[in-house]
């Protein structure tokens, strides 16, 4: 069209101009697993413009057909304009959590967070005593979270949901 707009040899050459855009977003999500809370997003954007020149009305045909039959998705031209994609968001993700990684007694009292099995059933009390209040019950295989408060053989734990008590570490066993 805007080669019938020139006049002469600048009309063939414009009207022969193609152009072609591509554009990739990807998200990332960074997931606590343990409270299941969405802790960040990452978003990569990639664009892609091609300009060619294409001279005849019958250039393109069965020629661009067979090579994108014959490679795979990471070869053509939106496979590689996703992955660009993804790779800004991945890029942006581990900026994220480098900038935000605990340092000094946050890592100390982060690495004694560990998850453990109830091994058999027991109940989650609201102290350190057999005689507390009951915050609620477990059954074999839930798990429980350390808080590193101990007293004797009761352990203060969180459960998944939040909920924070006390059981014995007799009942316990390190996932």
């Amino acid at each position: 069209m805007a080669g019938s707009l020139l006049p002469g040899r600048f009309g063939a050459i414009a009207g022969g101009l193609k152009t072609k855009k591509s554009e990739a977003q990807a998200l990332i999500t960074l997931v606590d697993a343990r409270t299941t809370e969405q802790l960040y997003v990452a978003e990569g954007v990639a664009k892609k413009t091609d300009v060619s020149f294409q001279a005849g009305a019958g250039g393109g045909g069965w020629g661009g057909f067979a090579a994108a039959a014959g490679g795979g998705y990471s070869n053509t031209d939106i496979g590689k304009v996703v992955t660009a994609a993804y790779f800004n968001a991945f890029v942006e993700l581990i900026q994220y959590m480098q900038g935000g990684a605990p340092t000094g007694d946050e890592v100390k009292a982060a690495a004694g967070v560990q998850a453990h099995t109830v091994a058999r059933a027991t109940s989650m009390r609201s102290a350190p005593s057999p005689r507390a209040r009951e915050v609620r019950g477990f059954q074999a295989g839930d798990l429980v979270y350390p808080t590193g408060l101990k007293d004797g053989v009761w352990w203060e734990v969180d459960d998944e949901t939040g909920n924070r008590g006390w059981v014995t570490s007799t009942t316990l066993s390190p996932r």
